[in-house]
């Protein structure tokens, strides 16, 4: 589904989100890795360009090149609705505002670091006007639009440029809240984002947006419409994406597809080898060529390789040891190992739970 068709779905959802009863906290993915201090004006900064992506249906905004003129028109509304950007006329409180041409520069050299403001021949969003002075807006439209988040889970630095891997949802209410502070019916999980930032100590966010992608629109981001699995036999529960529809129902093998034949969920449950943990651990290690993690508080170690994800559960005191598979697109990579963290997080051996 492209993420223009999936932003205007989730517009006719913000009534139905709206009065939902809370739930608990929305999962996010683990950081992985941060050289740097991801803080709130760089994440103001990352929702605003990435909010006008989404809302502009601007998938890309290639290193070296001038952002699209209607990503710049959209970070603009954004910028000021949020007032993310400054603003001190008083018809921003009647949502509507006016910028010249030089205000427009300041703000374009404030948020992106290639080109310069070009005076545009017209404009393309809804609720902006091209004038000779600059551009009106009439931000009212925005009242009704679920708001941009991120989610940043890896970051390094070169000294000068910035690459960060981010997870982007969608929600209704306040501008800046972090997932982890909304309700997971409150949310939904929207794309992945890869954004490379060039260092300006100058900004206050102390960086500039030199490109970004977007992956294509997750399958399964409402994590609470996931489905719950239990199995009697082999005493384990867990949560898997609605996406995937039972394939073979053998208690000891139970495996579910996608409708497409793409992604596949295997879990398997074994009698507990003798030696436990370590020796499966030690038993997986002997061909494994995949990243992997181990969490022995929690009695599982994972590992992720190309359009492959493998968990090993191995509970003190269980009479099974749980093998969960999850294969899908190599291309779909970010967003299935989001969904695989989750599926981990959820996957409780009865009389044991791996957190």
């Amino acid at each position: 589904m492209p993420l223009k068709r999936l932003f205007c779905l989730l517009l006719t959802l913000g009534l139905l989100l709206s009065v939902m009863p809370f739930a608990l906290a929305a999962p996010t993915r683990e950081i992985q890795r941060s050289e740097i201090t991801v803080d709130l004006e760089l994440e103001s900064l990352l929702d605003l360009v990435l909010g006008a992506a989404v809302m502009r249906g601007v998938n890309a905004l290639e290193e070296n090149q001038a952002p699209d003129p209607s990503l710049v028109e959209g970070m603009l509304a954004l910028g000021l609705y949020s007032q993310y950007l400054p603003y001190h006329g008083a018809d921003l409180w009647e949502n509507r505002a006016s910028l010249t041409h030089d205000e427009i520069s300041g703000y374009y050299g404030r948020i992106f670091s290639y080109g310069n403001y070009a005076i545009p021949a017209s404009v393309s969003g809804e609720g902006v006007i091209l004038t000779k002075q600059g551009m009106d807006f009439d931000l009212s439209a925005l009242q009704n639009n679920p708001i941009i988040g991120t989610h940043v889970y890896s970051t390094a630095f070169d000294g000068t440029h910035v690459t960060l891997a981010c997870d982007l949802f969608a929600y209704y209410g306040d501008f800046g809240q972090a997932p982890e502070f909304l309700p997971e019916d409150a949310l939904t999980w929207l794309c992945n984002a890869q954004v490379t930032l060039e260092y300006s100590p100058d900004q206050a966010q102390h960086y500039t947006v030199c490109a970004f992608s977007l992956s294509k629109a997750y399958l399964d981001g409402m994590i609470y419409e996931w489905q719950a699995v239990e199995n009697t036999e082999y005493e384990y529960s867990v949560a898997i994406p609605a996406i995937f529809g039972l394939a073979e129902d053998a208690p000891a093998c139970m495996v579910w597809q996608t409708a497409d034949g793409e992604a596949t969920l295997t879990i398997q449950a074994h009698e507990a080898m003798a030696g436990d943990y370590n020796a499966v651990l030690e038993n997986f290690l002997k061909d494994a060529s995949m990243l992997l993690a181990e969490n022995r508080e929690f009695s599982y170690f994972s590992a992720v390789g190309e359009g492959l994800y493998e968990l090993h559960l191995v509970p003190e005191g269980i009479n099974w040891h749980y093998i969960l598979t999850l294969q899908f697109p190599p291309e779909r990579q970010a967003e299935f190992t989001l969904y695989a963290e989750f599926i981990c997080n959820s996957l409780t051996a009865w009389g044991a739970a791996n957190g």
